[in-house]
């Protein structure tokens, strides 16, 4: 016998902790903060220096890493995770 699955993420099946993994099953495991963990938000900064007065002004970029986790209907364990992948490839 093989146990459900479940699989979270950001885009297409996102979760809130606390909410029956199986909603068939109010008594099935609840979503954790762990199994939720598919989005992060990262901030770069390139700081300029040495050209006195023509020096740029910093450039910050931010980009959201996603990810997609998937988690056991039965025992609320995770299974697996994919990569972080980022929102963007290419920066300015």
């Amino acid at each position: 016998m093989k146990h459900g699955t479940v699989t979270y993420n950001p885009h297409d099946n996102p979760a809130k902790p606390g909410e029956p993994i199986n909603p068939n099953d109010p008594n099935s495991p609840k979503v954790t903060d762990n199994d939720v963990d598919y989005s992060k938000s990262v901030k770069e900064t390139i700081h300029y220096v040495g050209a006195g007065n023509q020096t740029p002004s910093d450039n910050v970029q931010n980009v959201t890493l996603t990810r997609s986790i998937t988690v056991d209907r039965v025992t609320g364990n995770i299974i697996s995770s994919t990569k972080w992948q980022p929102s963007q490839i290419d920066y300015k």
